[in-house]
């Protein structure tokens, strides 16, 4: 539950923070709002989930499922840590680091897509409507 709540907290702080330095406010109809609302969810799954990558990607079964070969200090079918001591603030501080870092992706990536978003809509903006200088009788040939 804390990394979590780190995750979501300080990905919605960089959000934030982003937000306020990037662009004189619009109104947006509420687009904006719609972006924010699921961030802290998904920065707070994110936090949880780098956790648990981090903890499998640093665990020393991992060496022996991709070096069979390699001696292995864990036993067999012990591949990945327990989750009690990946989730553990005692011997996991670490932890805590790896959560915020994680928690920062998904505003990274909203973010991203909102200025994909302007861009699109600048480039719309600046092409013209196409001009047809067609007399009556092309007009009817055409037709």
């Amino acid at each position: 539950m804390l990394y979590f709540l780190v995750g979501a907290t300080v990905g919605l702080l960089k959000h934030i923070i982003q937000l306020r330095r990037s662009h004189i406010p619009v109104d947006d109809n509420g687009l904006e709002r719609i972006r924010l609302t699921p961030l802290p969810a998904l920065s707070g799954l994110t936090g949880v989930a780098g956790v648990l990558l981090v903890a499998i990607l640093s665990s020393p079964g991992l060496t022996s499922v991709l070096q069979p070969n390699a001696q292995s200090t864990a036993p067999i079918g012990h591949f990945l840590p327990a989750l009690s001591e990946v989730f553990s603030l005692d011997g996991n501080r670490a932890a805590l680091v790896f959560a915020a870092l994680f928690g920062i992706a998904p505003g990274l990536l909203v973010t991203r897509l909102g200025d994909l978003a302007v861009t699109y809509e600048q480039a719309i903006r600046s092409t013209q409507p196409a001009v047809f200088d067609l007399s009556a009788r092309e007009l009817v040939e055409w037709v």
